[in-house]
């Protein structure tokens, strides 16, 4: 039994479990009493075979979405349960009740014999430890008949990490990856991370591991939901797996530790050893490609320099819509200290296999911690030189201080002379907030333009020169902006900003708003990913941010 990743209905299986007893479709549909029409699609009842040749009918239930489909599994296991109604004549199956709407099960066509229990035959036929299928590739599923999501709008990253090293080399007393360029060495597990967008989390985890090994990292698949364990038996259906994967969730971005520099490089030798170079572009894009023309094309072959006294030669084969780099390079091209802190001791060579995998996991996830750790670092540091406070004190959220900061700063570069002593007390005026027109029915071609200047946006304060040290009595004559402001016991207020005085605040949003600008025009200069383009990303959301803060604190 496995499941396909992919998109596709969300149903729930429950099998009948008495197979000499005739179908009695009545009977069966007491199952649905309490389900709404609204709440499922359709149902119908299909025959299985067991390995041992005997049938069993199922019952499956469409349901319309994810949500509805756990709120009636937890209803209807608990039915089962406690005996209601005639739910004891079902033995339910469903997939993981967290597991996402857009998981497909495919048909289970082979059970593993061993962890069937007394009672029920195939009770635990369909989930062993949270282990997949023996085989993927005996489902004889063929890559054309598969769909995928084609509108998820987040895009997904995939972070992956193989290990080569073969088990059986594993001793004391051998270090290094004794096996790497003999035609014997192999690939026996690869570890896919998946990502949402910027979620340092991942939603999802496939390990492909070979069948003919001893040791399995089982036991860590019962302690991660997000895992699952794909079992294959020889090396082309390892990479062809590989293939599916990339076909199924069609990742705008993959990356990893050293993957171009290293397991894209090995997987290149292994395609082209096993002669499925084809194959693997084909289940890869679904598209016929020549390996002469994939070799032209989308095969990678290219030096990146990372310093002047090192080379590194990276290879990949570039399946269109994703994007490929390296996050050992990134490393060390940019943060050189840190790299040296990813080298792993000899004796993690030693562990079990169960140990290999929590660090293979930790391969694919750690680098995009980090990098979000780097990013925040980069934004307690921006602020501080942008508005001289410590990182400590924006951690804390001492935003007063930091406008404060920003005013009198300013103030003092451009030769304002100003107090900031605030002595006398000021009676509080009553915020009217925005105004609200009411509506009038039919259709209406004339425009009414309307400038909320209780929210002062930026813009208002910098065109109206809205500032303290601009704003003039009433009854003054001279030159200057007028500003309706509506109060809330209803009476409408006349604030007046002089038109010759210069305002610290409007010259302050200025100077923020002409660096947000030139911010967002050197970001643009690099691609999403570098680490420039996110230093300067940071920045301009900095800026605006600080703009949109100041008429508050002022």
């Amino acid at each position: 039994a496995y499941i396909l990743i992919n998109g596709f209905d969300v149903y729930c299986d429950f099998k009948i479990n008495k197979q000499e007893e005739k179908i009695n479709e009545s009977k069966i549909k007491t199952i649905l009493d309490d389900i709404t029409y609204q709440n499922y699609i359709n149902f119908d009842i299909s025959i299985r075979n067991d390995t041992n040749g005997n049938s069993y009918h199922f019952l499956r239930v469409y349901f319309r979405n994810h949500n509805v489909r756990r709120k009636e599994i937890v209803r209807i296991r608990n039915n089962k349960k406690n005996k209601e109604k005639q739910y004891e004549i079902f033995d339910m199956y469903e997939d993981d009740i967290s597991t996402p709407y857009y998981m497909f099960i495919a048909p289970r066509t082979e059970v593993m014999i061993d962890n069937i229990k007394k009672g029920f035959p195939l009770s635990k036929a369909f989930k062993t430890n949270k282990t997949l299928s023996k085989n993927m590739y005996e489902n004889k599923y063929h890559y054309t008949q598969i769909k995928f999501v084609e509108n998820f709008n987040a895009y997904i990253s995939i972070y992956f990490d193989y290990e080569t090293v073969d088990i059986d080399n594993l001793k004391i007393g051998k270090k290094g990856r004794v096996s790497i360029g003999y035609e014997v060495d192999q690939a026996f597990m690869g570890v896919f991370c998946f990502f949402k967008g910027r979620d340092i989390k991942p939603f999802y985890i496939v390990a492909i591991l070979l069948q003919n090994k001893n040791e399995f990292p089982v036991e860590y698949a019962n302690t991660d939901d997000k895992l699952e364990i794909v079992y294959v038996k020889t090396q082309k259906e390892f990479f062809l797996t590989k293939a599916m994967l990339y076909h199924n969730f069609r990742p705008e971005k993959t990356g990893g530790w050293n993957n171009l520099g290293y397991d894209w490089k090995f997987t290149i030798r292994k395609l082209y050893e096993l002669n499925i170079f084809e194959e693997f572009y084909k289940i890869a894009t679904g598209k016929d490609k020549r390996i002469e023309d994939i070799i032209k094309y989308f095969y990678k072959e290219e030096y990146i320099t990372i310093n002047a006294s090192e080379k590194t030669k990276h290879y990949y084969i570039k399946i269109e819509g994703t994007e490929e780099y390296d996050q050992q390079t990134i490393f060390r091209q940019h943060f050189g200290t840190l790299s040296k802190c990813r080298n792993y001791d000899d004796e993690t060579r030693k562990r079990k296999c169960t140990i290999i995998l929590e660090y293979c996991i930790r391969d694919c996830i750690a680098p995009k911690e980090a990098i979000e750790h780097i990013n925040k670092i980069t934004e307690y540091r921006l602020v501080s030189e942008l508005t001289n406070i410590t990182m400590i004190e924006y951690s804390h959220g001492n935003k007063t201080k930091m406008i404060n900061n920003v005013l009198v700063l300013i103030a003092l570069l451009e030769g304002f002379n100003i107090s900031f002593k605030y002595n006398e007390k000021h009676e509080k005026e009553d915020f009217g907030g925005g105004t609200v027109k009411e509506p009038n029915k039919g259709y209406s071609f004339t425009f009414d333009i309307c400038l909320d200047f209780n929210s002062l946006y930026p813009n208002l304060m910098m065109q109206n020169n809205i500032c303290f040290l601009t704003k003039i009595g009433s009854e003054s004559n001279e030159e200057c902006y007028e500003i309706s402001v509506d109060m809330k016991n209803g009476n409408t207020k006349i604030v007046k900003f002089s038109k010759n005085k210069r305002g610290l605040v409007p010259l302050i949003l200025n100077l923020f708003v002409k660096r947000r600008k030139e911010a967002k025009v050197k970001r643009d200069e690099y691609d999403k990913g570098n680490s420039l383009y996110d230093y300067y990303n940071i920045l301009q959301d900095l800026l605006k941010r600080i703009a949109n803060s100041i008429y508050g604190q002022t």
